[in-house]
């Protein structure tokens, strides 16, 4: 039975060697990248959640398309909200982040918490 995340409860604050694996597999991302939004996600979002409004502004910020209609950004939130708890944790935003890495988000995911 392969391993996957309990989105139920996301990722904590220290990232476990085994988090880190299934992350891996699940996401596309390597180690470091991992590691380095890990803690920029932490950084930003002390208590380990991401508001709604927190996950637009990122998503904005990542989307490709400008002239998506604004109910887009609701509903992007309502998928990625997993758990359907009325935020993002860390495991849920990753996902979203492996969600668009064809389109080179993994290349941009650094600036989204420059301000």
């Amino acid at each position: 039975m392969a391993e996957s995340l309990n989105m139920k409860h996301g990722i904590g604050q220290i990232l476990t060697e085994k988090d880190i694996e299934i992350l891996k597999k699940s996401s596309n991302l390597n180690e470091e990248e991992i590691r380095i939004t890990h803690a920029e996600f932490w950084e930003e979002f002390p208590d380990g959640k991401m508001s709604k409004e927190g996950f637009i502004k990122y998503y904005q910020l990542i989307s490709n398309d400008d002239q998506k209609p604004k109910e887009n950004d609701d509903n992007a939130f309502t998928v990625f909200d997993e758990n359907h708890d009325g935020v993002i944790d860390f495991a849920e935003f990753l996902f979203m982040l492996a969600c668009d890495y064809n389109s080179e988000l993994a290349r941009k995911y650094g600036h989204m918490f420059e301000t």
